[in-house]
């Protein structure tokens, strides 16, 4: 008995000290926002750059974006956004890198700071006037910050779903004490989503992110979906972190978005607590550990560090917003007009159209169950001593997914 018992305190003392970022939930329940976020100044492993360094390199060698161009709107469903965040006064980081243990922010030269591409705010949670920007849980500031940083010609409509956990990333020592309502606040009701969803599409938004998740099927969810798509707004949901214990959470396994999976720095790997592989679908994984973000000026601000399948979805939603920005800048046009119709630039709008693309930019992993998007984009074999121009080849690989999906 004795033996059972401290079996089952090891089990518990693991699951409390996990440094896993989850979305699951349990059955019959609304959805979370559910994670355990590391100081910066506290991390054993090197914060994740790889794939946000190779992204980098592909905004400045292959974008001739211009100020007329039409920009991007990505729409957040989260728990808010700490609209005070010292680093959302400066212009997004190219890097950030550690000198002894302080973090290092390269401003993007010549862009606006990030707060100014916040273009709107919703607060589903507050009946209160006024929409102050305002995030007491950290989740969402995270998101936005990795969305702000890999997106420079995106711009930003925040819809707060939940209040969140006021507890999330706090010491165990400096933690408030919570009622049954507030623990019922941190997770994201299926209707306020429904509305949110209804909202972003009125802001007309291209992409949403949504990294949260339920176990069920949510009828009110799929119907707002459906409406989005037919006005040509891409989702991206995460799969939710319970490894085999769990299959893809909804609304990642919806016919109307795009679910993303976790894997390692170098794409070699799933993350271990990223879901099974699901026969019929893509199974679509980016970088999902390690990664550096803005954290919620209420719990010490600066930067954490996070992994999860909810922080890897910014990513994928990133990259999609590249390549919408891309089939948008004028400067490449008239090159346009010769590779793509207009019915192509309506199928890269759809879901099956992004993932054709998507699917087209990805390397197996795992025999190929994972599809790991390369953050080469359009440009994973490009040739500069071919015959095609930087322009020419992606508008190929554009047209070579849409019409062969």
């Amino acid at each position: 008995m004795k033996m059972m018992v401290c079996t089952l305190l090891t089990i518990l003392i693991s699951l409390v000290c996990s440094l896993v970022l989850m979305v699951a939930v349990s059955d019959g329940e609304p959805g979370t926002f559910d994670s355990v976020i590391r100081p910066a100044s506290h991390i054993t492993d090197s914060p994740a750059e790889k794939t946000f360094s190779e992204l980098q390199r592909i905004i400045r060698h292959h974008f001739c974006y211009k100020e007329k161009d039409k920009r991007v709107k990505i729409a957040i469903l989260d728990t808010g956004i700490d609209g005070d965040h010292p680093d959302f006064q400066r212009p997004r980081a190219k890097r950030l890198t550690f000198v002894d243990d302080v973090i290092e922010h390269a401003d993007a030269k010549g862009e606006i700071p990030q707060c100014q591409r916040i273009t709107a705010f919703k607060d589903f949670c507050s009946d209160s006037e006024g929409e102050k920007l305002v995030d007491v849980d950290g989740h969402g500031t995270y998101i936005a910050g990795i969305i702000l940083r890999l997106a420079p010609w995106a711009d930003l409509v925040v819809a707060r779903v939940c209040f969140g956990d006021v507890n999330r990333g706090v010491p165990s020592t400096q933690r408030r004490q919570t009622s049954r309502k507030n623990r019922d606040e941190t997770r994201p009701d299926p209707t306020v989503v429904a509305r949110a969803i209804e909202w972003a599409t009125e802001q007309g938004a291209d992409l949403i992110n949504a990294s949260f998740g339920y176990n069920e099927y949510q009828p009110v969810i799929e119907a707002a979906l459906m409406k989005a798509e037919k006005h040509g707004i891409l989702t991206f949901a995460a799969t939710s972190n319970e490894g085999n214990h769990q299959d893809v959470a909804y609304p990642a396994r919806s016919n109307f978005t795009i679910g993303v999976h976790s894997c390692n720095d170098m794409g070699t790997r799933s993350s271990e607590f990223t879901p099974s592989a699901q026969p019929r679908d893509h199974n679509f994984m980016a970088i999902g550990e390690n990664i550096i973000s803005q954290w919620s000026s209420s719990k010490g601000g600066s930067y954490r560090i996070g992994s999860g399948t909810s922080f890897a979805t910014p990513v994928v939603t990133a990259m999609a917003a590249l390549i919408l920005a891309f089939a948008n800048q004028t400067m490449s046009s008239q090159s346009r007009a010769q590779f793509l119709s207009e019915e192509d630039i309506r199928r890269l709008k759809e879901r099956n159209g992004m993932a054709a693309v998507l699917a087209a930019l990805s390397k197996g992993v795992h025999e190929n169950k994972y599809l790991w998007i390369r953050p080469t984009l359009l440009w994973c074999n490009f040739d500069r001593t071919g015959p095609d121009s930087s322009d020419e080849h992606a508008w190929r690989v554009l047209k070579d997914a849409l019409r062969h999906r």
